[in-house]
């Protein structure tokens, strides 16, 4: 290339020569050789600044200390010219680096000073990584640069200590300095969000008088917002915040006619929200969530007819006490394109007014929940066809759900919960069909949940825990494959688990707690791969616990307890290693507690209330190698398979002979078949038995039988304290503790212990038959019916 410059000069020389003069031709050459040592100083200007970029990026690449994808590591390699690295752009003549964008690679590290030698770069885009440390000095080289984009890093405060001047022609700069200069008279955009800043917000900052977009949000700024912020008459876009900003907001903010975004969030703001602010009919969203603001809403809201976002939650605001309507509402309804309304948790107080129903139908979130709102839900609210997200939450409010709200087409997101709300809930919720989340938990719904539930295709989360729900859960329910949470808990809904339940293989919580469900617990749970959390306490489930729920890799809470769950703790639990809470407590379950996997961490509570579970000493359960464990067991067990029939097969003996003898004692006569009553009472009871009951008693031939009488009615009170241990055994037919015991001897009993067995089956007339009666105690079981009125007389 410098050879072809040279032969050109040279022709050139030449033909000049021949049509000028002799001094002609001295002037020419000597510009001609001026010219061509310029040349060769450009070009070797040019050839070693090529190579200053080429050494500067590898410098950078050294200055990462993490590369999360590998975007630096596998593809800035010396294998290929630096114009192909990713993330650089060269121009196409010098082949000069023009653009360094790395933005967003997950990149851990900092900015090394010879970024400062891409003398031709005019823009740096970093953003959205884990830079840290401060940005260079030397960037005041770069002369060209427009764009600097450093925001969403760990970057300290005094980023830069100097005041480039060669920025002067910086249109968007996101980079910031503590002393921020005051000849950058161009300025529209500064972004230094999402860093670590600190201190107060620079007074150098409002001398920025075409400033478009001011963002510091995301960072440590303290102190009050200045009064200044009214010397930018061509903000458009205020962002400050998540920051520590104290004080009031401003009441020269109106002198910005332009001001389109107002952020303000999360910062410890007080007082209350300027008149001003809602004369700048330019604004199109208002956040001023999460901080002390107080006093009330003004009519005047109406004025902003372009606002489309108005975020006031977590505050102290009110509404005017003397009106029990919220009256703002109706001067919303001139926000013709309000989208989002969010004002929970303030102090609104009174009636949802009627005229929420005038609320434009471009309002997709509308949420007013942790208030102090009271009355009913107005069913005007269900004109809001576009309305997506619905949260009323956390109120007094009482009455019935209004047709009209349950069945809004584009409602996605519902949550009334925690109110007062009464009624069933309304069969149209089932036109719902977009909804995806429902939360009617803590009111007072009653009723049965409708059937064509199981119409809701897009539900993934139904909460209706701690309300008064009967019947059992629909069938159709069971159908609903892409149900993430069923949270049904502190209802009385009855019913059992049908095996229909494993095709709702999203399910990732279950909870059935405190309610009347029965039955054994389906083994189709174990196909439930996705479910976490397991919670079927407090009902009346029997049977053995699945072995099929070890097949629940992901479990993390299982909590059966308060059942009636019988048989071993399946070993196949032992496979959940994800499992970090069980609870199996007061259910009839035995044998040896599993020791492996999780169960190495549980306690003693996990199992409490199952006397026959034995297990190590820490456990607070018997041991298993105890003789008395396994002896006292069978021997219980024993006495109610053999004193069970014996006795009762006596007892309805005894009752039969006396209706047809009229009281008098049974005799060999009365037995057909050519079988004596002792022979009878022989061939049924066993020989242990025998020894203490004397067959003299039942034929009459011992005068003095009362003590072998009253021997048989301890054997029937033992038979009572088995059947506390054996549940299959409490019906009041199989212990025969009722209506047969009082007709084997009404006069003999002077007391009744049945308490806390359970039992059920009503109590018959007959025991007012119990002359000698003296205390009777039937408490903790589960007698049904009425008290018979025979144990009143005389």
């Amino acid at each position: 290339m410098r050879l072809s410059i040279i032969t050109f000069l040279v022709n050139f020389l030449i033909n000049l020569m021949k049509k000028r003069t002799m001094g002609q031709v001295h002037m020419l050459a000597l510009v001609c050789m001026q010219f061509m040592f310029l040349a060769k100083i450009c070009i070797t200007t040019t050839t070693r600044s090529n190579v200053t970029d080429q050494e500067a990026l590898p410098a950078l690449k050294a200055a990462i200390t993490y590369d999360l994808q590998n975007f630096l590591t596998s593809n800035w390699t010396t294998n290929t010219s630096f114009c192909n690295w990713v993330g650089i752009t060269c121009s196409n003549r010098r082949e000069r680096v023009r653009e360094l964008n790395i933005s967003g690679m997950g990149l851990v590290g900092t900015i090394p000073p010879q970024i400062g030698n891409l003398s031709f770069l005019w823009l740096i885009d970093v953003q959205k990584n884990q830079l840290h440390g401060y940005i260079p000095p030397e960037l005041a080289n770069l002369r060209r640069m427009k764009y600097l984009l450093f925001s969403s890093n760990n970057f300290t405060d005094n980023l830069i200590t100097y005041c480039p001047s060669a920025l002067h022609t910086t249109i968007y700069m996101e980079f910031f300095q503590k002393n921020i200069c005051d000849n950058l008279p161009n300025l529209v955009y500064l972004q230094v969000s999402t860093n670590q800043l600190s201190g107060k917000i620079p007074s150098g900052i409002w001398k920025c008088r075409k400033l478009q977009t001011l963002s510091l949000s995301f960072n440590y700024f303290e102190g009050a917002i200045p009064e200044e912020v009214g010397h930018l008459p061509m903000l458009w876009f205020l962002f400050l915040g998540v920051n520590n900003l104290t004080g009031t907001i401003p009441s020269h903010v109106v002198n910005v006619p332009n001001l389109q975004d107002l952020f303000l969030q999360y910062n410890n703001l007080t007082g209350n929200i300027p008149a001003s602010v809602f004369n700048i009919s330019t604004l199109v969203r208002i956040s001023l969530d999460g901080n002390r603001l107080s006093g009330f809403l003004p009519k005047t809201i109406g004025n902003l007819r372009d606002l489309q976002v108005l975020y006031l939650q977590k505050n102290f605001l009110s509404n005017d006490p003397s009106n029990p309507e919220l009256d703002f509402f109706t001067s919303l309804a001139n926000c013709r394109a309000l989208t989002r309304l969010n004002l929970e948790k303030n102090l609104f107080n009174g009636i949802l007014p009627q005229s929420i129903g005038n609320l434009t139908s471009n309002l997709t979130d509308l949420v007013m929940g942790h208030n102090m709102l009271v009355g009913n839900i107005p069913s005007e609210l269900g004109s809001l066809s576009g309305l997506i997200r619905l949260s009323l939450s956390g109120n007094n409010l009482s009455g019935p759900i209004p047709a009209t709200v349950a069945r809004m087409g584009n409602l996605q997101f519902m949550d009334l919960s925690s109110n007062k709300l009464n009624g069933s809930i309304p069969v149209d919720i089932c036109y719902a069909r977009s909804i995806s989340e429902i939360n009617l938990e803590e009111n007072k719904l009653s009723g049965a949940l409708p059937d064509c539930i199981g119409l809701l295709t897009s539900l993934r989360n139904l909460v209706l825990d701690s309300n008064a729900l009967t019947s059992s859960i629909p069938f159709s329910l069971w159908g609903l494959k892409d149900l993430l949470i069923l949270s049904l808990r502190f209802n009385s809904i009855g019913g059992s688990l049908p095996l229909q339940i494993g095709q709702m293989e999203a399910l990732q919580q279950l909870k059935l707690s405190g309610n009347r469900l029965f039955g054994d617990i389906s083994s189709s749970l174990g196909k439930l791969q996705s479910l976490i959390y397991l919670d079927l306490a407090n009902n009346k489930f029997q049977g053995a616990i699945p072995e099929s729920i070890g097949n629940l890799k992901d479990l993390s809470l299982l909590d059966l307890s308060h059942n009636n769950l019988s048989g071993k703790i399946p070993k196949s639990l032992e496979e959940l290693k994800s499992l970090r809470y069980l609870n199996v407590s007061f259910n009839k379950l035995e044998g040896e507690i599993p020791s492996s996997g999780s169960f190495r961490y549980f306690t003693g509570t996990s199992y409490m209330g199952n006397k026959a579970l034995c297990g190590p000493p820490r456990l607070q359960v018997p041991s298993c190698g105890s003789e008395s464990h396994g002896h006292s067991r069978s021997t219980k067990a024993i006495l109610l398979r053999f004193v069970f029939p014996v006795a009762a097969s006596l007892n309805m003996a005894w009752t039969d002979i006396k209706k047809k003898k009229k009281r008098r004692k049974p005799t060999d006569e009365m037995f057909d078949g050519g079988i004596s009553l002792p022979s009878w009472v022989k061939a049924s009871l066993p020989s242990s038995i025998m020894n203490i009951v004397d067959s003299n008693m039942l034929n009459g031939e011992n005068q003095n039988s009362v003590n072998e009488q009253k021997c048989l009615i301890s054997i029937m009170e033992l038979a009572l304290q088995c059947a506390h241990e054996f549940p299959e055994e409490r019906s009041i037919e199989k212990i025969v503790s009722g209506q047969q015991l009082i007709q084997w001897h009404p006069s003999m009993i002077h007391r009744n212990s049945h308490n806390f067995n359970p039992l059920n089956g009503s109590l018959p007339l007959q025991v007012g038959q119990m002359a000698a009666l003296r205390k009777l105690n039937l408490s903790g079981n589960h007698l049904p019916g009425n008290i018979p009125f025979t144990l009143g007389k005389p």
